[in-house]
Formats: structure tokens, C-alpha cells, sequence
């Protein structure tokens, strides 16, 4: 597998240059090499995509390249650059995009669609951040390609996408640029969120996501301790911290409807309505789940009536800030089973509002089955669980299998 030329020599985004800004560069780079690509470069370009190693796992493929070369990865701009498999994907796409404008062809909808036929994701951590945004761009092209049958073929891809999760993962980034002020203790959700994601951003994403057992029997301190032990192996904790320099608020706006909207298709054909009927369900069952999280992850807060004589202190914040989360998840899947059942009503498609319908009346009652809990005749788990006298680096140790760390 040859990675293009174009990668190869990408400029590395130092520390002092804003993300948006590197990015903005980035894709006036790729339509210079857009506007020059031969036909053999775009054959090439489809060959690396094609490769099993980019079309199948490349997150498996980069984490292994950064645990085993992490040394020749620092040294050599190049291989740093060939290692970055997932953002390399996305920038090919791109190009091949603009070059379907140019030429009057299809390259990078056919890419798309095998890659979503094809790709592997590794869900709750950062390969899901990393797809989230992979696939928001595939999506983004789809909606802007010349081809009318872009988009129905990229949703009837995405509906059985093995990958599909990715995508339908949303990650609320309001609590983290939320102020102690009149707005900020009013909107449930910002329009525009400006801000660059750190290594500790992703680790507040893992810590909510490693499920509901967690959610109920940890704290979030020690969620944090586990989600940061999972990059304890070499070179981990370096991928995660190149891969969220290059993200940006944007990257992670809602799928449905901000960067769907199936009432404003731009003339493309219509999805079909088996495919609609799949997204939605998922999408929904996604919501749904993240709903009962974040009941889960605090479920004082939502037994509690704010005081409205403590409003400006720092405890009223929080306590707002929280509800506000379950708010915006309830808001967002009400307003992305709307859109389905107004793209229903214009296309006659009764099936698919019929049950939009449904899950729009049954909304507040929905609930995810929790997990079952141990059996009592396994005397000696029950005995375990139920005992919390270790602290949070004995805990992790436990868990991982390792040796706990002195405290300094």
C-alpha cells in the first residue's frame, strides 16, 4: 500500500496555530491537489482506499503502528503522516470528491459506500470519536455531490453499516463551554460550539460511556481512573492526543437533524423507506440510551428541584448544567423524529411515520433493558461487589489485571 504523496508531505499543526484555522489551510491544500490530479493519481488514490488496511480496521492498524514505531513515528514526518490512517481516508475522500465535480464522476460516493460496507469500529472510546467524524464528512459530501443518487445510496449503505454506531453517537460538548451566567443558566444547548477537544475531553467521553454497570456502581472519579487506564499501553495515550489536536466542535454536531436534514435534500432522490425505517430505530434506540445515562450518571441531580435562592452559586450551576443535559437529549430526539415525519408526509411514506409517530408518543417512556445483575449463587462476585474498600488505583489494578501504583 503506497500512501499518496499528498499525505506524506502534509504539515504537521503545531501547538500555536488554531485548529479551525490549520484546517481551513488544510483544505485549501486539497483542492490545489484537486485541481492538478490526473486520472492515475485518483486510480491511486482509490487503490489506497481500497487497501484492506484502510477499508477494513485502520484504527487497529494505527494503534498498532503507534504502540511498535512510535520512535520512528516522532522521527520521520512521513511515516508520522502514512500513520494517521482514518483523518488520511477522510482527506482522500475529499479530493476524490472535488475531483467528481471536475470530471463529472462518482469516485468518492463508490469509495463511501464501500467503506461503509466494509469498515470495523471499535465503539465507546476514540476510534467512535474518530468515525463520528469520518462519517459526518462522508455524509457532508454526499449531501453536496452532483450525482441525485448520492445520498439515497451513502443512507442505504449507513443503515446496515457495521460502523453505523459511530455515527449515531453523539457527544454533548455543551457542559464543557457552559458559563455561570444568565445564558448559560437558561439554553439547554449552544447553536455553534468553537472549541478545540483534548485528551481529556476524550476521557469524560469513555468515562460516560463504558455502560450502565459503571454508571451505578462507580464514581466518576474512578470511571476517569479506568478510561485513562485503557491508554497505559505504549504509545496510546500519544495517538489519542495527535488524533483530538485535529478536532474541532463542529466535528461532533448532531447527526439528525443539524447535519441531516431530510426535508432539505438538495434534489437528491429520496432515501428508500426501508432504509429510513432502520436509521431511525437505531438513532433512536442511540437517544434513548443516552438519555438513561445521563440519569445514570447523577440521578440526585434529577431528584432534586433547583433552589432558586442559591441562583449564581456554583451549586445551582452544576445542578443546572446536569439537567440541562437530559434536556438537550430529549430536545434533539424529538426534533430528529419530527424531521423524519415531515420527510415521511412529503415522500408517502406511511410505514416509516407511522412509527416515527410511535416513537415520538412513547418518548419519555422509553427505556433501555439495564443489565442483568449477578446471580446469587455466585456467592463470592456478590461478596466482591458489594465490598468498596479499595481506592481508586487498587480498583483500576484489580480491574486490569496490574499492580497498584504508590500514591506519591
Amino acid at each position: 500500500m503506497q500512501t499518496p504523496q499528498f499525505i506524506q508531505t502534509r504539515l504537521r499543526r503545531g501547538a500555536e496555530v488554531a485548529v479551525d484555522v490549520w484546517q481551513a489551510t488544510r483544505f485549501q491544500d486539497l483542492e490545489l491537489v484537486a485541481a492538478s490530479a490526473s486520472f492515475q493519481d485518483l486510480d491511486q488514490i482509490e487503490s489506497y482506499l481500497g487497501d484492506y488496511v484502510c477499508a477494513k480496521d485502520p484504527f487497529y492498524v494505527q494503534q498498532w503502528l503507534y504502540a511498535n514505531h512510535l520512535d520512528l513515528i516522532d522521527a520521520n514526518a512521513e511515516l508520522f503522516n502514512s500513520a494517521q490512517l482514518i483523518e488520511n481516508v477522510g482527506e482522500c475522500l475529499w479530493v476524490l470528491a472535488i475531483c467528481d465535480k471536475r470530471f463529472n464522476t462518482r469516485r468518492a460516493i463508490d469509495a463511501i459506500v464501500r467503506f461503509l460496507r466494509m469498515a470495523v469500529v471499535h465503539t465507546g472510546g476514540l476510534n467512535t470519536l474518530m468515525f463520528k467524524r469520518l462519517l459526518g464528512r462522508m455524509l457532508k459530501i454526499a449531501l453536496e455531490h452532483r450525482d441525485v443518487d448520492a445520498i439515497k445510496e451513502f443512507l442505504a449503505a449507513l443503515a446496515g453499516a457495521p460502523c453505523r454506531a459511530a455515527l449515531y453517537t453523539e457527544f454533548d460538548l455543551n457542559p464543557f463551554v457552559k458559563q455561570n451566567d444568565d445564558f448559560g443558566l437558561v439554553a439547554i444547548g449552544l447553536p455553534d460550539i468553537k472549541m478545540e477537544l483534548k485528551f481529556q475531553h476524550l476521557l469524560e467521553f469513555i468515562a460516560f460511556n463504558l455502560g450502565e454497570n459503571y454508571l451505578l456502581c462507580f464514581s466518576k472519579e474512578e470511571r476517569l481512573a479506568l478510561a485513562c487506564q485503557i491508554f497505559d499501553p505504549p504509545g496510546m495515550q500519544r495517538m489519542a492526543e495527535d488524533t483530538m489536536s485535529l478536532f474541532v466542535g463542529c466535528d461532533f454536531d448532531l447527526f439528525m437533524p443539524i447535519n441531516l436534514d431530510l426535508t432539505n435534500l438538495n434534489n437528491h432522490t429520496m432515501p428508500t423507506e426501508d432504509d429510513l425505517l432502520a436509521i431511525a430505530k437505531d438513532y433512536s434506540r442511540m437517544l434513548a440510551l443516552m438519555r438513561q445515562r445521563v440519569v445514570l450518571e447523577d440521578p440526585v441531580a434529577y431528584k432534586k428541584d433547583p433552589d432558586f435562592s442559591e441562583y449564581g452559586t456554583q451549586t445551582f450551576f452544576e445542578l443546572t448544567r446536569q439537567k440541562h443535559k437530559r434536556s438537550l437529549v430529549v430536545a434533539m430526539h424529538g426534533a430528529a423524529l419530527a424531521n423524519l415525519i415531515s420527510c415521511a408526509d412529503s415522500a408517502g411514506y406511511g410505514r416509516l411515520k407511522a412509527a416515527c409517530e410511535r416513537m415520538l408518543l412513547n418518548l419519555s417512556k422509553e427505556r433501555i433493558p439495564m443489565p442483568k445483575p449477578i446471580p446469587d449463587y455466585i456467592d463470592s462476585w456478590l461478596t466482591t461487589a458489594m465490598q468498596k474498600t479499595h481506592d481508586i488505583n487498587e480498583m483500576v489494578a484489580l480491574i486490569f489485571g496490574g499492580v497498584a501504583e504508590a500514591d506519591d
